[in-house]
């Protein structure tokens, strides 16, 4: 019923906000992401910063559900075919959404740094 009233619905479905946070402490950083995010994207946070040990703290509440890569998207699976229901959302993350998690942590990691 919920997604079939997003589709039927005559203004956009409304996004899915993830809490995104960096916590520096000395030269070790802690990215929190309040979704479960994929190994691969881990790495990814990993690799942006060599200053510091940059590391991804996944389920940060309130968790949004799992926030697939590109490719997994592009693949299928549990994570992106089905998973979205049980957190209750219209539809499945849009495929970029992994790229802007990574994009919103690096942003965050530049301000600390300075």
């Amino acid at each position: 019923r919920r997604i079939l009233a997003a589709i039927d619905g005559e203004s956009p479905v409304k996004p899915c906000r993830a809490t995104v946070a960096v916590l520096k402490m000395g030269q070790i950083a802690l990215a929190c992401v309040s979704a479960e995010v994929f190994a691969i994207t881990g790495f990814r946070i990993r690799a942006l910063s060599r200053d510091m040990a940059l590391l991804p703290v996944s389920y940060a509440a309130p968790i949004v559900g799992y926030v697939p890569d590109r490719d997994s998207s592009a693949k299928g699976g549990y994570e992106v075919d089905d998973a979205w229901r049980f957190y209750r959302h219209p539809a499945p993350f849009a495929p970029d959404s992994e790229e802007r998690v990574v994009a919103t942590v690096k942003a965050l990691i530049e301000q600390v740094q300075k």
